[in-house]
């Protein structure tokens, strides 16, 4: 809207320049004139729409490359990460495999020992047949056996149940790992799968892009067209054929406010965050609030305007005209006389406000002047 506000004041300072001398046989000429510039706010407002949607997609694109070297920077360090851990478990492999062999080896001596002190410990028959001193010696000989095997199957137990534990403690470590592995494995593809996602949102936004300043060319094109046919217009709307016999500053009447409501935005305040100043005033007001004349004159445009609702110019002679915008209705038509105080229309809703409004201006010789100001001197 703040865009449409700025073609408007276009729009008047261009026609009202020389809108003080046209009446009747002017106004298939300021219908054109009208035409044209609503279809040049239109295309302008086409091009602001399109500049604005090509700085998202730029936007876009740049912060979907930064996602991108963020993306790259991240597999690095994991792929760091991945080339440790593939050796890790290399070597955790390795042993497990040591380890599950000499446990193996232990579990085939301890069980060999085993079997052969049990046949050890069995007594032949022909034993009974041995003199005493034999069997006596024979006796102490097993004690001494007996000992060094409880000992060494003692031995062999402990190293085999470390084994067992250093076995399990090898397996767990190495599943760990593994899971480690997998999950970084996982994560490498999901930010791949996100990278490609990237890399084919910035070229269709590329596309777009060219898509849309073709557009933007082609609209510019048109809007060239439009200014040369308003200047046309212009040019033939310079030559009058009616000049008004109303003078104000020369009536015995003084002039009215065109609204009773609270002016809302003083002549040269600032609008559009700075960009613009109000080259009039905006009035609130309620509902079907009637708009006046402020003084007698000639209405030279009472139309439709595209984007800004219903508009009446009224000249009042010696280039000087006064201009209702957003009306909601309007009673009178190009080339009607109104008196000071006779009643054009209805206040309309704002587009940029939402709320009930008129704007009303004052140009002398196509000059906008303080409307304020200028009731309060007439």
């Amino acid at each position: 809207m703040k865009h449409t506000w700025r073609i408007f004041h276009l729009w008047i300072g261009s026609t009202l320049l020389v809108v003080g001398s046209l009446y009747a046989q002017e106004s298939d000429t300021s219908t054109k004139l009208a035409d044209v510039l609503a279809n040049l706010n239109e295309h302008q407002t086409a091009i602001a729409t399109a500049s604005g949607k090509i700085v998202t997609l730029q936007q876009e694109i740049q912060d979907a490359n930064q996602r991108i070297s963020d993306i790259e920077e991240i597999p690095a360090e994991d792929r760091s990460e991945l080339i440790e851990l593939e050796y890790l478990v290399i070597d955790l492999r390795d042993q497990r495999d040591d380890v599950r062999e000499r446990t193996d080896t232990l579990y085939e001596m301890m069980t060999s020992h085993l079997q052969s002190v049990h046949r050890s410990r069995q007594k032949h028959y022909l034993r009974n047949l041995l003199p005493d001193e034999k069997e006596t010696s024979l006796i102490k000989d097993e004690t001494r056996r007996k000992k060094y095997d409880d000992y060494y199957t003692k031995a062999v137990a402990e190293v085999y149940s470390d084994s067992r534990d250093y076995l399990e403690y090898v397996e767990i470590r190495l599943e760990s790992e593994l899971n480690e592995r997998t999950r970084l494995d996982e994560l490498n593809t999901s930010f791949s799968s996100e990278k490609t996602d990237l890399e084919e949102k910035i070229q269709s936004n590329r596309e777009e892009i060219l898509q849309l300043e073709g557009e933007i060319n082609e609209l510019q094109r048109l809007v060239n067209s439009l200014i040369r046919e308003r200047m046309t217009l212009e040019r033939q709307l310079s030559n009058p054929s009616y000049a008004s016999d109303s003078d104000i500053t020369s009536e015995a009447s003084s002039t009215q406010w065109p609204i009773k409501g609270e002016v809302i935005q003083s002549f040269g305040s600032s609008r559009a965050d700075g960009r613009l100043k109000w080259e009039g005033i905006q009035f609130s007001s309620a509902p079907d609030t009637t708009v006046v004349a402020v003084a007698r004159g000639n209405v030279v445009y009472a139309d439709n305007l595209r984007g800004y609702g219903m508009v009446v110019m009224i000249d009042h002679g010696n280039r000087l005209i006064t201009l209702y915008g957003n009306c909601n209705e309007i009673y009178v038509s190009n080339g009607d006389t109104v008196e000071a105080g006779e009643a054009i229309g209805i206040a309309g809703k704002d587009g940029e406000e939402q709320t009930r409004s008129l704007y009303f201006e004052v140009r002398d010789n196509g000059r906008a002047i303080d409307p304020a100001k200028w009731l309060d001197e007439n």
